[in-house]
């Protein structure tokens, strides 16, 4: 072998080295990934999971391509691949089929997908600053917490997939601009339709960036006539036809799906996926303080860390640094001008993608055309990581020049002779040490930094699922189609399916019957029935026309069949199946999925982007490229440098002494990685079931009327958990009314925690909220008022204070300070009007919360006030008439509360009242509406009495026991339990009914609570129920005196009893101050053991 030979074939052994290497130093990042049957508890992780099962299956049964996967929702079918990625999914389906467990194989692909990142980063920075830059931006790459998260976070394999490629596609589209390389171009082609086959939002976020990326460079170059290298020069223009040929036959090549997805949108509820809170663009900004936060450490006993985009400090640093290089790179040569553009183009990057993930971008989110199907602003934040990644290396660039004593300057002139060689290598032998260092030390930091995103939790899944995986999973979750918003669903179908008849078919391992027998009509007979993988064939004789019935979701490409004449599908309501009309007599049916008239014109539009590729990339069109490769020295490199032995050796040692440190790291507690306490501002001090509140941070001390406010919660386990378990939050004002809109949100940077069931001893939880605060709500303090309940029952739990003392089902944990906005609130009422009610004092309009009522019930009143005048906004009066016009009850109220002063009413002078009005005990059956002020009437309430009993009812259980308020007046007393249902005995897992009946001893205004606690011999509560009398029905502001009201209650109980003796104690609370009634010298009557 000649020496000329030999040295490319040496410089492609030092590149395979080089590229080792960089995938060695992202071992210590992929460590979570190496497991065998558990993966990563992400948020989609589950969802590809049984998406790639179903897939499985279909396999399977010979359907190996296909838009429509057919065993979704329990075996109708989902038109999932007409609108969905399929290359990740067929990127872990196929490790799988080769006898990998899925687990292993969706592992297996993420850890690939992270190692890609930062090896195709290299080539693109290796092109422009050299190996050592090269590696830097790699490590920069692999190690950005938005790549890191994407894979052990979010669990998002589209997107996970299209990460890498964007550095691909810019290294093989640089490559094809400015030299012509065909390979380049066929690199690029593929890599583009691969990215509209992984992420289409990806595509449609980057499509245009590489497009500007390659025509700037472009025109750059041949309106400077630089020669970035010794490749001959430039075809006149030829920049901005290439950039056009690749991405239009780039992205060609994907069109037969890209768009069927776009052209078919109005087929599915697509919209689904885009309107909900979580999904809304409007609620998924990032903020500066979010992008540039420190990293936390990592603490192994909190269930959900915030997920905080960031780009990292030691990114960011180094990019900075590498910024600088406008001033140190000088020189008039092509190469490093070209450089200096890229520092420029990425700083333009880095701006352009931050301003879209800010708030500030809201005009243009609600300007451009499809942009809401990119869903998070906050996407941005991980396409800014790239070029924060690229300047990350420019640090690093490699200053030494050719070592051939012939060399270009830049001007076309030779630098001739050893003595600038000499000076070469001083330089070098001065700043090469130092440089290695500084090399070694900014992957250390950047891998160091990323070490806290690297523990999620675990899941252990199925090694090898079933379709029966699938359906069980659909069952369970309620996400049918494994879809978690519904979006695929056809539009015809307009009742969700919580099952169906061909489960019973999966479960036996037949073939599905999806033609449905029991729509035959009697005497009707099938024969010849043959089932392929998307469809049936078969015979039927009936005596009657019939409409067929096919067990499949009816969609685009379905076609029904009948002696070889296509008939119409009609969509069944409310189910979506397909239905046909089928005459009397024998005949020939088929229902068949196939290709539609658009799928085939949008095949026909690949194909033809297909052989303009072929023609590109077989030299048929000499003007754009007429090379197959870049010779060496074109890409813009230098001929050499390479990383030398002892860099090589040095890098090494390096990526192995990282991955030790991570092994070392996941064994005992670092700055990086320990257990604390959840860092709360206001402590809790309270206990509810198995949990201990800890306390809470709020976001700010006070919120305008009709903004929101975040509160985070903090959740420890004292014990395994029984149940699963939910918090609500809310707001109520001076009045004692909620002053906050039902339901809380959960803020965009905190995950839900896993269910409560699955907490162990010791771990935390973040449940955070936001809350928005009523619209035009008066300004005041507010407490904020925190409830505990079961998720499945919805019964709230007694929450204690750390003494042990009883606070109640709700408890006080804080206030908020509510201001009047500066602008006038928009309401919204239920029932909009313009009327005066006294000088100075208008009506905009009320809600009123029931139409229907009993006696003794409370009626919500919103009155929505415009008031010109504070002096005379103080009271106005309010009647219940009846259908005669008689006054059944009067109330004169103040317009907002009895201590609101005059001047705290806001200069726009809109505010909400709200007003509980409680029905007359004793009124009678029949139609009744309130009127405000002189004559204003609102809608009618339907009130219905109930049938009384005054006397007492057969007991099983005799207690008497009087129930007293504070000031000694009694209110009820509990006569025992009813003879009417058997008497409980407590089992495991078995419901136990607690028939009480009281009798009433006077009217009472408060609408108390009854709560039954199933005890054991410590007191500790076993099962519990907490509700109004007579399951929400007979509130005790309707008792007369006298009367005797049975209320059942039921109590679910655990899986596990307590050993000895348990107790019934009973007892009525009042749910807006949580104090009990007392029965003699207790706050409860016990019953039992």
């Amino acid at each position: 072998m000649t020496p000329t030979d030999s040295a490319p074939r040496s410089r492609r052994l030092n590149t395979a080295y080089w590229l080792l290497l960089t995938a060695l130093l992202g071992l210590p990042l992929i460590t979570p990934l190496l497991r065998w049957t558990a993966v990563a508890c992400t948020h989609d992780g589950h969802l590809h999971y049984h998406r790639v099962a179903a897939m499985a299956h279909a396999w399977g049964n010979g359907i190996y391509v296909t838009r429509w996967l057919p065993d979704l929702a329990f075996g109708y079918g989902y038109p999932f691949f007409v609108y969905r990625e399929a290359a990740p999914l067929y990127a872990v389906l196929l490790p799988h089929l080769a006898g990998l467990p899925l687990p292993a194989a969706s592992n297996l692909f993420y850890a690939l997908t992270i190692l890609a990142s930062g090896v195709f980063m290299a080539l693109w920075v290796r092109d422009l600053f050299g190996p050592r830059a090269a590696v830097v931006s790699a490590v920069a790459y692999m190690a950005a917490p938005y790549v890191l998260i994407d894979a052990l976070v979010r669990g998002n394999a589209p997107e996970s997939l299209a990460l890498p490629l964007l550095p691909f596609l810019l290294w093989a589209g640089r490559r094809w601009v400015l030299f012509g390389s065909r390979r380049a171009f066929v690199a690029g082609a593929l890599g583009l339709a691969l990215l509209s086959f992984s992420h289409n939002i990806s595509t449609f976020i980057f499509a245009p960036t590489l497009g500007v990326y390659l025509i700037v460079v472009g025109l750059w170059s041949e309106r400077r006539g630089e020669r970035v290298s010794p490749a001959p020069p430039l075809p006149r223009s030829p920049a901005l036809l290439r950039a056009t040929l690749l991405l239009a036959l780039g992205l060609g090549l994907a069109f037969f799906y890209t768009g069927g997805a776009v052209l078919e949108m109005d087929q599915v509820t697509l919209e689904m996926s885009t309107t909900t809170r979580n999904n809304d663009w409007r609620y998924n900004f990032a903020s500066v303080a979010e992008i540039l936060s420190p990293v936390a450490p990592e603490d192994p006993s909190l269930l959900n860390p915030p997920l905080r985009l960031r780009l990292g400090w030691a990114p960011l640093l180094l990019a900075a640094l590498g910024a600088t290089g406008l001033v140190w790179l000088r020189g008039a040569d092509g190469r490093t001008r070209e450089q200096r553009l890229h520092i420029w183009l990425m700083l333009a990057g880095v701006a352009v993608y931050l301003f879209m993930a800010l708030p500030v971008s809201r005009p243009i989110w609600e300007a451009l055309p499809l942009i809401d199907f990119v869903q998070f602003p906050w996407r941005f934040v991980g396409r800014a990581a790239l070029p924060v990644a690229f300047l990350a290396g420019v640090g690093f660039a490699d200053r030494r020049r050719p070592t051939a004593d012939h060399h270009e300057t830049g001007a076309g002139e030779k630098e001739t002779g050893p003595a600038p060689r000499a000076m070469r290598h001083a330089q070098a032998a001065v700043g090469g040490r130092w440089s290695a260092v500084g090399l070694m030390v900014a992957i250390a930091l950047l891998t160091l930094e990323a070490v806290p995103n690297l523990y999620p939790r675990y899941c252990q899944e199925e090694p090898f699922p079933t379709i029966l995986t699938v359906h069980a999973y659909e069952r369970a979750t309620g996400l049918v189609g494994v879809d978690p918003e519904g979006s695929y669903f056809p539009r015809a179908v307009q009742e969700r399916p919580t099952g169906s008849p061909l489960e019973a078919d999966f479960a036996a391992g037949r073939t599905p019957q999806r033609f449905d027998a029991t729509a035959l009509p009697a005497g009707a007979t099938l024969r010849d029935v043959v089932y392929t993988c998307h469809g049936v064939t078969l015979t039927v004789n009936s005596p009657q026309p019939f409409t067929a019935r096919y067990l499949s979701f009816d969609f685009p490409g379905w076609a029904a069949r009948v002696d070889g004449a296509r008939v119409p599908i009609a969509a069944e309501d409310p189910t979506g199946l397909i239905t046909f009309a089928v005459p009397a007599g024998e005949h020939q049916v088929e229902v068949r999925w196939g290709a539609t008239p658009l799928r085939l014109g949008l095949v026909s539009l690949s194909v033809l982007s297909l052989l303009g590729v072929v023609v590109v990339a077989g030299g048929g069109w000499p003007m754009v490229g007429s090379r197959w490769r870049v010779a060496r020295g074109e890409s813009g490199q230098q001929p050499t440098p390479t990383l030398n032995r002892r860099e090589l050796i040095g890098l090494g040692l390096l990526a192995v002494a990282l991955l030790g440190a991570k092994l070392v790291f996941d064994r005992v507690e670092t700055p990086l990685r320990r257990p604390g306490a959840p860092p709360v501002a206001a402590p809790g001090g309270l206990a509810g079931g198995e949990l201990r509140f800890d306390g809470y941070n709020l976001s700010w001390a006070s919120v305008e009327a009709g903004g929101t406010f975040d509160i985070d919660l903090a959740w420890t386990t004292l014990a395994p958990p029984t149940v699963d378990y939910q918090s609500d939050v809310w707001l109520v004002g001076p009045d004692g009314l909620i002053g906050s809109v039902k339901g809380t949100e959960r803020p965009r940077v905190f995950e839900d925690a896993p269910p409560t069931r699955q907490w162990l001893p010791g771990d935390w939880a973040w449940d955070s909220r936001e809350v928005q605060v009523l619209s035009g709500a008066p300004p005041g303090e507010y407490d904020i008022v925190l409830t505990l309940f079961d998720k499945a029952t919805l019964q709230p739990v007694t929450l204690t204070a750390a003494t042990g003392a009883i606070v109640g089902p709700t408890a006080v944990i804080g206030r908020m300070t509510v201001v009047n906005p500066a602008t006038p609130p928009d309401f919204a009422p239920q029932y909009p009007l313009a009327a005066t009610v006294a000088p100075g004092l208008a009506l905009l309009g009320y809600n009123q919360d029931r139409a229907t009522a009993v006696p003794g019930e409370r009626v919500l009143l919103t009155l929505f006030w415009e008031c010109a005048d504070p002096a005379a906004c103080g009271r106005f009066t309010v009647r219940l008439m009846d259908e005669a016009g008689q006054t059944a009850q009067t109330s004169t109220l103040p317009v907002i509360r009895e201590e609101f002063a005059a001047d705290e009413w806001p200069t726009h002078g809109r505010l909400r009242g709200q007003y509980q009005l409680q029905l007359p005990a004793g009124l009678a059956t029949g139609a009744y509406r309130f009127v405000v002020g002189d004559g204003v009437a609102l809608e009618p309430i339907q009130v219905t009495a109930p049938e009384r009993q005054f006397t007492a009812p057969p007991l099983a259980v005799e207690v008497n026991a009087p129930f007293a308020a504070a000031d000694g007046q009694l209110v009820a007393t509990l006569v025992g339990l009813a003879a009417s249902s058997p008497p409980c005995s407590p089992a495991p897992l078995l419901p136990c009914s607690v028939p009480l009946v009281w009798r009433a001893e006077a009217e009472t205004p408060t609408d108390y609570r009854v709560f039954v606690h199933l005890v054991d011999a410590t007191g500790a509560i076993v099962a519990q129920s907490d509700a109004a009398p007579a399951g929400w029905t007979r509130p005790t502001t309707g008792w007369l005196p006298g009367e005797y009201v049975p209320d059942t209650h039921t109590l679910t109980l655990p899986s596990v009893l307590p050993d000895g003796p348990l107790t019934l104690r009973v007892g009525l609370y009042d749910p807006d101050t949580g104090a009990r009634l007392l029965s003699g010298a207790a706050d409860f009557a016990a019953i039992g053991p």
